[in-house]
């Protein structure tokens, strides 16, 4: 569900998709030009959909020229079509997201079609959130998180790093032949090693500026340390993190009696991870920070917690287990284990 924005003249008809579109309406351009966000009118028809968003990857000729973040870029758009093409279907209809339309053999690469929810969802989430509206997206990430905890290694047989600074265009070269022309055919089955916009090994310049900062050297092995803990396979409670859960990705549905919903989008740092990186991305940007004082931050870490363990405790068998013990690998995923996370994650 893209930003609002002005119309651009619409185009003529064609298909995408096994739908008939009547028009095309541009409303926003993708970082650094790299394609477009569309709006489809369809013809009216009691079984199709009055309109659909179309995101459309223009990138430019994989080459040894780009940049770490024009590679990064280009990379979370495919990992954002593999996600909505192949995990999505795992999720509960509790957690709204746009529905996934997929395009037809034969057409163009990189499109990623969508469904439209600019009406059901008219409120937007930018901004400060209010307390319920902050409760709901936390309860939203908590059966997010809980639905792709202890997925088999077969569900996601490609997990990609970022990009080497030194080397940024080594991200697509094929696996067969790591010297091989470049492709995308190692970037466009898979999601993240290390969900997140922000972590470690995407903030490497930043990093190189602490080792030669006196001033500020001290801090680097906690840096690493931190990064290490978050990013580690064997945690408990590692799944599938958003990665980028702020306002401006959300919307929410104000229904008759004033009860709300809500809809996360853009899923383009996608990856594995600890929830908690979700939750204090979200709590850092889009939470009033008065909400946050003396125990407010407790109270809402709280709440996503529980929220796990009864999204848990609906999605797996009854085995007997105890409280806390569906979030991963086996172990409690309990509260102890949740605040210590939270914390490498506000340090991160």
């Amino acid at each position: 569900m893209p930003p609002r924005a002005k119309k651009s003249k619409p185009s003529s008809s064609h298909t995408i998709g096994g739908f008939s579109i009547e028009s095309t309406t541009e409303i926003a351009t993708l970082w650094a030009g790299y394609g477009t966000i569309s709006r489809l009118t369809l013809p009216t028809s009691p079984t199709t959909p009055s309109t659909l968003i179309l995101k459309r990857i223009s990138s430019p000729p994989l080459s040894t020229s780009l940049s770490e973040s024009d590679a990064r870029k280009i990379i979370s758009y495919y990992v954002e079509r593999w996600f909505y093409a192949n995990l999505t279907p795992l999720l509960p209809e509790s957690v709204r997201l746009p529905g996934h339309y997929p395009t037809k053999e034969g057409e163009e690469e990189g499109l990623l079609l969508l469904e439209d929810l600019e009406e059901e969802f008219d409120v937007d989430g930018g901004g400060r959130l209010t307390t319920n509206q902050t409760t709901l997206v936390l309860n939203w990430l908590a059966q997010f998180h809980a639905t792709y905890t202890n997925l088999p290694s077969s569900t996601v047989p490609n997990l990609i790093s970022s990009p080497n600074p030194s080397n940024p265009s080594a991200s697509f070269a094929s696996s067969a032949s790591p010297t091989a022309a470049l492709s995308l055919s190692s970037i466009s089955s898979g999601i993240w090693a290390q969900g997140s916009y922000y972590h470690l090994r995407t903030r490497l310049s930043e990093h190189s500026s602490i080792l030669n900062s006196k001033a500020h050297a001290w801090w680097l092995p906690y840096a690493e340390w931190v990064d290490a803990n978050l990013s580690d396979p064997r945690s408990v409670g590692r799944t599938i993190i958003h990665g980028d859960v702020k306002s401006a990705n959300i919307a929410f549905s104000r229904k008759k009696g004033g009860e709300e919903s809500v809809v996360l989008w853009d899923f383009q740092y996608v990856g594995m991870g600890l929830g908690v990186r979700d939750v204090v991305y979200f709590l850092a940007t889009s939470v009033d920070a008065r909400a946050l004082e003396k125990d407010g931050w407790k109270k809402l870490l709280r709440e996503y917690w529980e929220a796990v363990d009864v999204a848990q405790r609906c999605r797996a068998p009854s085995t007997g287990e105890e409280r806390g013990e569906r979030a991963g690998g086996g172990e409690e995923y309990t509260w102890e284990v949740c605040q210590e996370q939270f914390g490498w994650a506000c340090v991160d």
